[in-house]
């Protein structure tokens, strides 16, 4: 994928080439850590789009702009805001927070190859 491709790509629809890549079975399709992937991945789609119901974030796409996130909206900000979501009164734990993190950072990493 050419730089200007992944730009242009939304984030979910970027996800299931890294999803194949860590899943298992034929296909790529099955095992644990793509299900948890998968979930945290879609969970993060829906948070930068702005729907996950918090009152401090709203979205990473301008308002004024009528358009999915993409790979190239993200940055240092976006990630910060990310950590704190997971990090805020959401009931997690710190080891799970850093796990969720971890997915998204692998996901990041893979899609910049």
């Amino acid at each position: 994928m050419t730089p200007r491709e992944r730009a242009d790509q939304s984030l979910a629809s970027s996800f299931e080439r890294y999803l194949q890549d860590k899943g298992k079975g034929r296909g790529g399709d099955g095992g644990n850590y793509r299900r948890n992937a998968a979930r945290e991945l879609e969970r993060f789609a829906e948070w930068a789009a702005g729907d996950r119901g918090d009152d401090d974030w709203t979205e990473i796409v301008p308002d004024d702009v009528d358009r999915e996130p993409t790979f190239d909206d993200l940055d240092e900000r976006v990630f910060r805001e990310y950590a704190r979501h997971l990090g805020g009164d959401r009931g997690l734990k710190q080891n799970t927070v850093q796990t969720y993190y971890r997915y998204i950072s692998a996901w990041c990493l893979m899609l910049r190859r």
